[in-house]
């Protein structure tokens, strides 16, 4: 258990090394399968911006969605020209925000968890040697 812990812990440590997320309108996960948008996810843009999409007015339609952390919307245009408005929200910071600070609140559960541990005696007995008695056999000698 202790080994289990200490690896959560290493792990939640790895997770949170470079401290509180800083506000950046980079989404780095961004993958939306158009690498233009794609691009522009993971610029410093805020938007909202144009981005042509080509194949056609229905391949634009197709990129109109509401995403957590962008939202693609008014398809313009038609032919190769096809384009869509893509803006990003606030909520890719917030999510690792909020995941930064659970991770914190796990490390200290853990750490809790292990202080915990080594107050009370270990989970694994410790071997004793049998104890030693006196053998009946032996012919005692007393001598006055």
């Amino acid at each position: 258990m202790v080994m289990a812990l200490q690896q959560e812990l290493k792990e939640l440590q790895r997770a949170t090394q470079g401290g509180m997320p800083v506000f950046s309108w980079s989404i780095t996960e961004a993958l939306t399968g158009n690498g233009a948008i794609d691009a522009f996810l993971r610029s410093s843009k805020e938007g909202p911006v144009e981005v042509t999409v080509g194949g056609g007015i229905h391949n634009a339609r197709c990129l109109v969605k509401r995403h957590r952390f962008y939202e693609i919307t008014n398809t313009s245009k038609i032919g190769q020209n096809a384009s869509v408005f893509v803006k990003k929200t606030g909520h890719w910071y917030h999510d690792k925000v909020k995941e930064y600070k659970t991770n914190m609140k796990k490390i200290s559960d853990v750490q809790a968890k292990l202080r915990g541990h080594a107050a009370t005696p270990s989970e694994t007995p410790t071997v004793q040697p049998p104890a030693k008695r006196a053998r009946a056999d032996v012919e005692v000698i007393v001598i006055d």
